[in-house]
């Protein structure tokens, strides 16, 4: 049993630390009867849910181009989450850091989810490898990562190959008015040099 100050859940900016949280996702599981609760969890995540980040995901042309936005802004999740999206050999690696059993399985889930959100295509990546050790019944793991699972790995990571990151997404989920094609094309191009007024409205193909 551990102690966590009932006061943290209202106090802006706190945090728990990752050996309690893992506590709480084991007695969660156990209240739930439900082994795979983070998983699901993840499953559960919707561009909506992620707020900025989910709108900035919702408008990128690809699942390559969601996933170059969602490394990029990885600290909108949370500040000791990082996403690395790497190229080797006609595959891209999206590994995370460090992650205890629960915090990979929701976060892993939760992008294999938005992608097929996004896509409205089942992708499937070509390995998934994790941390912890070997589940015993990994159907729940099949099912959201394929048959090709890599347990006691260096890192967290999902591979995907080339030609299914360049399937495009579909219809954003937002309206389509002068501002909110604005708002989309600055939010696109964050980080990128020489915003102005002309770049953006030459992106609207107004002038």
């Amino acid at each position: 049993m551990i102690k966590i100050d009932r006061k943290i859940f209202t106090k802006e900016h706190s945090y728990i630390k990752s050996s309690k949280l893992r506590f709480l996702f084991q007695k969660a599981s156990q209240l739930c009867d439900d082994p795979f609760l983070a998983l699901h969890l993840g499953e559960a995540s919707s561009p909506q849910s992620l707020g900025l980040l989910g709108y900035m995901l919702s408008n990128t042309a690809t699942v390559s181009e969601m996933l170059e936005k969602l490394c990029y802004y990885s600290h909108l999740v949370g500040k000791n989450l990082e996403f690395i999206l790497t190229e080797t050999k006609n595959l891209y690696n999206s590994p995370l850091v460090a992650l205890n059993r629960y915090q990979s399985e929701i976060h892993l889930a939760a992008v294999i989810s938005l992608i097929r959100q996004l896509s409205a295509v089942n992708i499937e990546p070509e390995y998934a490898y994790f941390q912890h050790n070997e589940i015993e019944e990994p159907e729940e793991y099949h099912r959201l990562f394929g048959k090709k699972l890599i347990f006691n790995a260096y890192e967290n990571a999902l591979v995907f190959s080339k030609e299914k990151l360049c399937v495009e997404l579909q219809t954003p989920l937002y309206d389509n008015s002068w501002h909110t094609r604005t708002e989309k094309q600055i939010l696109i191009h964050i980080g990128n040099n020489g915003i102005s007024i002309e770049f953006i409205a030459k992106k609207l193909s107004v002038c």
